[in-house]
């Protein structure tokens, strides 16, 4: 698959959503990231849609699923085992802010690798996210750390996303984001595992723009999950959040009625 049979593929989502997206990571996790998530979610070649809302307060598979908490503006899951540093780590260098970024690898993929693009780049000299692109669930499961979070999507999985961050060549995370298609309507779900998240993440939280409705919804796994709406531009988003262990993640759905939402959250198993 080309570039261009890529953009086909993610044509239909609005500019609002991209805007959003490439925010993401730099603005609802606290943490000491620059703008280098914005290019690594550019190379990705997908879009992480603007999450808002939720908790789930239940111990899910033998996990303890961590409680969002809500204000006015935002959500937010707190970290307690995080450590504050008082000294900078001596294992990683300072980004170079006068430095142009680097494209290192762009690449679309053959018959001899499971994804169908790949992008590489370097920001500030210590930045470096690794993005991979698949048309394929199954083969973005067998190559990377993901839970599988459904073992049968509701609906068609489009595209998965997998994005390796690296900081001075230390590897603190990789996020993989999947978008299903399912009657007309899609849903995004990212999750975003931390190999030291008590080193790197403090307070993952999400700004509300006009959030209301506030309920919860007790699915066919005995979870409860908690839903809020947030009205924007485009519509209306409901999202569930989900946090447990070293992952940190979020499913949203777009314009989709109660029934639909709880259909998904039937489907969801955190294996």
């Amino acid at each position: 698959m080309n570039k261009e049979q890529i953009e086909i593929m993610l044509s239909g989502i609005d500019d609002s959503y991209i805007n959003e997206a490439l925010n993401y990571k730099q603005s609802k996790a606290l943490r000491a990231l620059p703008p280098a998530v914005k290019t690594a979610l550019r190379s990705a070649a997908i879009i992480m849609v603007a999450i808002v809302a939720v908790s789930v307060t239940v111990i899910a598979a033998s996990r303890i699923i961590r409680k969002t908490h809500t204000e006015p503006d935002k959500m937010y899951v707190e970290n307690d085992s995080y450590v504050q540093r008082d000294t900078p780590d001596p294992e990683k260098r300072l980004p170079d802010y006068s430095l142009e970024d680097q494209i290192l690898e762009d690449v679309d993929g053959d018959g001899s690798v499971n994804w169908i693009h790949k992008r590489v780049d370097l920001l500030y000299g210590v930045f470096k996210n690794t993005s991979y692109l698949y048309d394929d669930y199954e083969k973005a499961i067998a190559d990377n750390p993901m839970d599988r979070w459904f073992e049968n999507h509701v609906g068609d999985v489009q595209t998965v996303g997998v994005n390796y961050h690296e900081d001075s060549d230390i590897l603190e995370s990789v996020t993989a984001t999947v978008r299903v298609d399912w009657e007309g309507k899609f849903y995004y779900y990212s999750e975003e595992y931390y190999l030291n998240p008590n080193d790197t993440v403090h307070q993952f939280n999400i700004e509300l723009d006009n959030p209301s409705n506030k309920r919860t919804y007790e699915a066919k796994g005995k979870n409860v999950y908690t839903i809020i709406d947030n009205e924007t531009v485009m519509g209306r988003e409901s999202i569930v959040m989900i946090s447990y262990d070293n992952y940190y993640g979020a499913i949203h759905f777009s314009d989709f009625t109660d029934e639909d939402i709880h259909t998904v959250l039937d489907a969801l198993t955190i294996e």
